[in-house]
């Protein structure tokens, strides 16, 4: 995939965001099945710099390297 979509995973996870070459690239939104979310960038498939993360419940801001 490139540029920007939507994917859904069989269990129940989805993401929304840029792609490159097949991996997350850029900004993205990914939702678990248990509610939990990581809105933030991406790098080679991996939560990469800024981002937020949710646990239900609340939201931490943190900077994330290589997932």
């Amino acid at each position: 995939m490139e540029g920007y979509g939507t994917f859904r995973f069989s269990d129940g996870k989805v993401y929304t965001g840029f792609y490159k070459a097949d991996k997350k690239e850029g900004f993205g939104v990914f939702i678990w099945n248990n509610g939990k979310q990581y809105k933030g960038n991406w790098m080679s498939g991996k939560q990469h710099g800024l981002g937020l993360f949710s646990d239900g419940k609340t939201w931490k801001a943190g900077i994330w390297n290589e997932g």
